[in-house]
């Protein structure tokens, strides 16, 4: 019985070990960079000094401080994250263990009225079926806490003073159970002791909810700003794409009526006229080096408009569109056509070999958009999510998020890849 009594402490300690870098892990996420093998080898070398810890350090703040710069020492090896994130995961690993450690010995020594000195006797049965208790509780509430972080996008900040408002309302309730243990109170003060620990609980609850209602309030003001800024930007664009394809359509109208001129002149064999007429053409409807690309005036009007931008910034630009695009479905396509052309020549602005390639087919029954720029290194691998990196985030970074928000409302399939220095994006839009 002795050797199933000791490992059962081993395996609790070895469990105690490696929840923690597995719960920080599940919250912050594996660097991409780092390899499965070595993440796996970094999570066992974490555990075993974790593991080790209760045989040799008997002081509780010595053995929250190991947890703490051991954890705190993988994750900032291993995961990703910020500074801010890592600590919070490790804060929060720490006041898990605290509360499940108060949870399972104040609840269950008093609910079953073991004695204290039976509990912590190495070899009891109490003490083995405590830490049973303690090892399925400290799971659940590991499972539970990743659960809803997962499903709730709050602030590690907001996170961070809920536990604390938690923590010491539970630290004021530890000490007020501890004296009452000591019988520093008698009996006749139980029902108070009771009733001051529930308020105490009811009064942190309270606050936390009006907290989290208040932060979500702002976090809604912060978004609708973000939306209508967003929007004014759109409405912009519209107009600026409308604004190009009247343009466009006047030139197209002139080009028609100077070609019935040109074609009157040519049976006259008047010569010198012709060029005074191509000469004006040239010089004043060709300013802007506008190319008839399709059959489509407002597309027209987008794919010239990111041409005069790519000559201005020295990007090549390579154009290949062969079909027509659906009519109900063109102002969506020019809409996502220049965010996609915006992305990929700001990219280009940074690289030595600046280059822009556009191509719109029809493969089936689908609309194939292509657009791809060059990179010199990947992309994918230093930003996976693709997060603006322009210093004002809260004004950029809406380009992507409108192009995929206009590619889903077209029941379309948005997708991102990287091939021999070439960052791609492909769209496919039912063309029905």
């Amino acid at each position: 019985m002795e050797l199933l009594y000791n490992i059962s402490e081993m395996v609790a300690n070895i469990i105690d070990g490696l929840l923690g870098p597995v719960f920080i892990s599940l919250l912050c996420g594996k660097k991409d960079h780092i390899k499965w093998h070595l993440f796996i080898i970094g999570l066992i070398i974490s555990a075993i000094p974790l593991s080790l810890l209760s045989l040799y350090v008997s002081i509780v703040p010595i053995q929250v401080l190991v947890f703490f710069i051991v954890l705190m020492s993988f994750s900032i090896i291993f995961l990703d994250k910020g500074i801010g994130k890592k600590f919070y995961a490790v804060f929060i690993w720490n006041v898990v263990l605290m509360l499940s450690n108060m949870l399972v010995v104040y609840g269950v020594v008093n609910i079953f009225k073991w004695d204290n000195e039976v509990v912590l006797q190495s070899g009891s049965v109490q003490r083995v079926l405590l830490i049973i208790i303690h090892k399925i509780v400290l799971a659940l509430m590991c499972i539970l806490f990743i659960y809803y972080d997962n499903r709730h996008s709050m602030d590690y900040k907001q996170w961070l003073i809920t536990i604390i408002q938690f923590v010491g309302t539970l630290f004021i309730g530890a000490i007020i159970t501890d004296l009452y243990m000591k019988d520093i109170f008698d009996e006749s003060n139980v029902g108070e002791l009771i009733i001051m620990t529930l308020a105490l609980f009811v009064i942190c609850i309270a606050v936390c909810i009006c907290q989290h209602i208040i932060n979500k309030q702002n976090q809604y003001k912060l978004e609708y700003e973000k939306l209508r800024t967003h929007l004014e930007s759109e409405e912009r664009n519209i107009e600026k794409i409308q604004e190009l394809y009247e343009n466009s359509s006047i030139l197209r109208h002139d080009i028609k009526h100077y070609a019935v001129m040109v074609k009157e002149l040519l049976k006259k064999e008047e010569y010198e006229k012709i060029e005074h007429i191509m000469d004006d053409m040239i010089e004043e409807k060709l300013v802007n080096d506008t190319v008839l690309y399709t059959s489509s005036g407002m597309l027209n009007a987008v794919l010239n408009n990111k041409l005069s931008i790519c000559k201005k910034h020295n990007v090549r630009f390579d154009v290949e569109v062969s079909c027509t695009i659906p009519e109900e479905k063109l102002l969506n396509i020019c809409v996502v056509m220049a965010n996609l052309l915006d992305n990929a020549i700001e990219a280009e602005k940074k690289e030595d070999d600046k280059a822009v390639c556009c191509k719109i087919k029809k493969n089936k029954d689908m609309l194939n958009i292509y657009i791809s720029n060059n990179i010199s290194e990947s992309v994918l691998e230093a930003n996976p999510k693709l997060v603006t990196t322009k210093n004002d985030k809260r004004q950029h970074g809406f380009g992507t998020k409108s192009i995929i928000k206009r590619v889903k409302e077209m029941d379309g399939i948005y997708n991102v890849s990287e091939d021999r220095k070439k960052f791609i994006i492909e769209i496919f839009v039912p063309y029905a």
